[in-house]
């Protein structure tokens, strides 16, 4: 069954790309902003949660990219669950800082779950992986031109985007195997209908 976008609360007329997370310094969300504004009309770039920099963001779209940009309270995970999978496409979003790019944040993982595609803008071992897996398009942080073509490819191109949530989220529920994370097998048997793997 498709994903309900009216239900999620998202514009049928946009190619919605979402960011749900921790709006803090680490996230280099201006940059997504910066991006926003180079795109243009029919696009939309929803930034669900809520942190330090929020404030700070929301008067920059507001400056640079008015119209463009829409915030929402963080919600609950299921909720949140549901307005990502009813986007068009996922930002999974890191600043250039070295010590961000050594560790997978859990946030790359749940994107690939979720079974939309994925844009990795992020250093070190998390743009690595992403590259080795075809997680999504993957970019340097910190570079808005390079993350509006990356949207501009996934809205133009529906092969690609389905190409690549397909193996994002194949490669979500190997992790699943590989790491025994019960809870997200659960999110993907209820995104999935309850289908179960090889049936």
């Amino acid at each position: 069954m498709p994903p309900d976008r009216d239900a999620a609360g998202l514009p049928s007329d946009r190619f919605v790309w979402t960011y749900a997370g921790n709006i803090g310094l680490s996230q280099d969300l201006e940059v997504a902003i910066a991006a926003a504004a180079d795109l243009g009309a029919g696009y939309e770039l929803l930034l669900l949660g809520d942190g330090t920099r929020r404030e700070s963001l929301e008067r920059l779209a507001a400056e640079i990219a008015p119209g463009r940009v829409r915030f929402r309270d963080a919600v609950a995970p299921a909720a949140a669950m549901e307005i990502m999978r009813a986007s068009d496409a996922l930002l999974v979003s890191l600043a250039d800082i070295p010590a961000l790019g050594r560790s997978i944040p859990v946030k790359l993982y749940d994107s690939c779950a979720i079974g939309r595609p994925v844009i990795v803008a992020a250093p070190g071992a998390v743009r690595a992986l992403a590259e080795r897996e075809r997680l999504g398009i993957s970019i340097d942080p910190g570079d808005p031109v390079a993350l509006a073509s990356a949207v501009r490819s996934l809205a133009s191109d529906s092969a690609l985007a389905t190409d690549q949530a397909t193996a994002g989220r194949a490669f979500a529920a190997a992790s699943l195997r590989e790491r025994g994370v019960e809870a997200l097998e659960s999110l993907l048997l209820d995104l999935t209908g309850g289908a179960t793997r090889g049936s």
